[in-house]
Order: C-alpha cells, then sequence, then structure tokens
C-alpha cells in the first residue's frame, strides 16, 4: 500500500454475478477509461453484498530483488511519525515502514540488534533494481541507534523482520486477543496509542504494531472475553474521537456494523442501501454483513 497503493488501486477491471443474476464485465484493463462509473472499485471492499467476482484483472509491478532492511529505535510514537514522513518524501525506493512497541518486541523475544532498549521501534524496508542501500544510509543519517541487513545478506534480513512479522503469534500464545485494525492521522498517532494503553484496566493487556507509513494500527487486546464488546466499544470511539477509522484493511464485516454510523453519515449509509438494493434486490449476497440493519 505504501508504494503502489492499495487493491482498488491495483484493480483494472472485473467480472461479477449480481444478485439478480446479470453479469458485468469489463475488464479491458486500461489505465485510462473514464466513461462512467468505476464498477471495479464499487465492488472491492463490498464484502461480497454485490455480487460475485467470476474474474479480475489486475495491474502488476515488477519485483525488486535488491533489498535492505532497517531497526530503528525511537523514544516516542511521534518519532516514528516524522520518521516515516521523511523517508516518505527523500527515499524514491521505500517499501515499508513499520511500528512495534517494545512490549511487542519483548514479547516475540527475537535478540534486539540495538545498542541499547527503546519505547518503540520503527522496521524500515527499501527495494530497488539496484542496491538502495546507499540512499538508505543518507535518508536516515541522523538517527542514532539502527541495525541494517543489505541485499547479500537475506538470513539477518530476515531476523529483523521477526521483530514485526513474530508479533501475532507471539501475542497469541499469551490468549485469544481481541483484534482490531484502525487508521489514524499521523498527528493523532501518538495521542491514541498513549491514550488507548491507558484505557485497558488490569489484567487486559494492550500489544500495538501496525504500519506508520500510512497510520494503520493494529490493536490487540489479551487479558479479557473476545466476546466482550465493551472493549471493541471503548477503543473504536477513542479512534473515532482522534478523526480515525473504525476499519483500515479487514473490512467492517459483522463485527463492526454496529460502529459504522460513527465514521459514516446517514446520507452515505443510505447511499449504501440503495446500492444494495439495486443490485441486489432480493438481499441474497452475504445478508447482515456491512451494512445496517434495515
Amino acid at each position: 500500500v505504501l508504494r503502489h497503493g492499495d487493491t482498488r488501486a491495483q484493480l483494472l477491471g472485473v467480472e461479477a454475478v449480481l444478485g439478480d443474476g446479470s453479469v458485468v464485465s469489463h475488464l479491458g484493463g486500461l489505465r485510462k477509461d473514464n466513461t462512467g462509473y468505476h464498477l471495479p472499485s464499487l465492488l472491492c471492499g463490498s464484502e461480497g453484498t454485490l455480487g460475485v467476482v467470476t474474474a479480475a484483472r489486475l495491474a502488476l509491478v515488477a519485483r525488486h530483488e535488491q533489498r535492505v532492511v532497517a531497526l530503528v529505535g525511537v523514544g516516542t510514537v511521534a518519532e516514528a511519525v516524522a520518521l516515516a514522513g521523511h523517508l516518505r518524501r527523500t527515499l524514491a525506493d521505500l517499501d515499508a515502514v513499520e511500528l512495534l512497541s517494545a512490549a511487542c518486541q519483548r514479547l516475540v523475544g527475537a535478540p534486539l540488534p540495538l545498542e541499547g532498549e527503546h519505547p518503540w521501534y520503527v522496521l524500515v524496508e527499501a527495494a530497488g533494481h539496484d542496491d538502495p542501500t546507499a540512499a538508505l544510509a543518507d535518508a536516515m543519517s541522523d538517527v542514532a541507534d539502527v541495525a541494517v541487513a543489505g541485499p547479500g545478506e537475506p538470513a539477518r534480513r530476515a531476523q529483523l523482520w521477526l521483530h514485526r512479522e513474530g508479533i501475532t503469534e507471539a501475542v497469541n500464545r499469551v490468549g485469544p486477543p481481541t483484534k482490531l485494525d484502525v487508521t489514524l492521522p499521523g498527528p493523532a498517532l501518538d495521542a491514541f496509542c498513549t491514550e488507548v494503553v491507558g484505557a485497558a484496566a488490569p489484567p487486559a493487556q494492550v500489544w500495538l504494531f501496525g504500519h506508520v507509513g500510512d497510520g494503520n494500527v493494529h490493536v490487540n487486546v489479551t487479558g479479557v472475553d473476545p466476546a466482550d464488546d465493551a472493549v471493541d466499544d471503548a477503543v473504536l470511539r477513542l479512534v473515532v474521537a482522534h478523526g480515525g477509522s473504525i476499519s483500515a484493511e479487514h473490512g467492517i464485516g459483522r463485527a463492526k456494523r454496529p460502529w459504522l454510523h460513527l465514521v459514516r453519515s446517514e446520507a452515505e449509509l443510505a447511499a449504501f442501501g440503495r446500492i444494495k438494493r439495486a443490485l441486489d434486490p432480493a438481499g441474497i449476497l452475504n445478508p447482515a454483513v456491512l451494512l445496517p440493519e434495515a
């Protein structure tokens, strides 16, 4: 997403069967095709409520074989956001900017290859057809505590990525987590992360990690009943109070449907309903998902 955009940006055409049995197909794949409503964007993210996609045409990007990964220690989420913004402006080969808390790093248990411990960590990856190590070094010349693994060190790169990619499995070992996938504006990310941790009363534990380059935070909470909606309600309302979205990647489904009205207006929800009824008049496609009950 950081480098190439989300799925909608890669979707050039679709074929789908709508709820009334009709088939829509527009698979030409033209980058510029301004000839009416963009049905691929409408169907993408509709969670199966409008049609069954039977074919799709996607834009592809060339794989970059030259990769460099860096793990950085920072004092605050605000520092992480500032670093992410700086890298997005100055590093053309930037592929990923990930955030994880010290609690997550300790939980994973991978050896920390830095000079000291920090409250937060940022994992950065750059990739190109040419070695991006020098460009990354220039962009991060002011960073004090950093570990780097270059193109010729695949095992070391994997070790650095383990600090981020090992979190989900490590959290699951603690106990069944409540998982919330949210997005915040960059300037609000620091305050949100502080407040959401403080909002959890023992024995609850909050584990924060995500994609700081686009403001996406995964809030995992253990030590509470996953079926208790009070946790969801507290976190999602805090997200909205900071101007964020209650779903960054994983959609609304059934679980987040009670909170959709917090981020979508009555007019928007009414428009969603009219589209649903137009394309699926009998309401047979994935009922009780996404849209509020009629």
